[in-house]
């Protein structure tokens, strides 16, 4: 069973990191990619190196009203723009939020998987640490 995944902000470079993290996981299937700037334009068009079983996806204008069925949404929006778009998203659907809107929000859950495992578990959100080094 793959675990359908969503990216808001593709077109950025948070976007385009968890583009190129999704592709390459073998339980994620990427089914919808949004982003304002490349609204139209194919996968392949805006990321040469995608994968081409990505390659005829087309980035769709962000309306967090229109979503198809998803399990997990990862947002890489603009500070200040993910807060109110965000809460737009049906309740159902895990979210991830790469900029910083979240971070210290009541009911989001704020760290990462392998460090905090059990409160990012609970929450329905999470915002990651994208300012903190992971220890390798």
């Amino acid at each position: 069973m793959s675990i359908r995944v969503g990216i808001v902000g593709i077109s950025g470079y948070g976007g385009g990191e968890a583009m190129r993290l999704v592709a390459s996981h073998p339980s994620f299937e990427l089914v919808y990619a949004a982003g304002d700037g490349s609204a139209g334009s194919r996968l392949c068009d805006r990321f040469p190196g995608a994968p081409a079983k990505l390659a005829d996806l087309v980035i769709e204008k962000w309306d967090p009203s229109a979503l198809p069925k998803l399990d997990v949404l990862f947002a890489s929006l603009p500070t200040g723009a993910s807060a109110d778009a965000l809460a737009c998203v049906p309740k159902e659907v895990k979210i991830v939020d790469i900029g910083g809107d979240h971070r210290y929000a009541e009911g989001w859950a704020y760290g990462l998987a392998d460090v905090w495992p059990e409160q990012i578990k609970a929450g329905a959100a999470s915002p990651t640490p994208a300012a903190s080094p992971r220890p390798r």
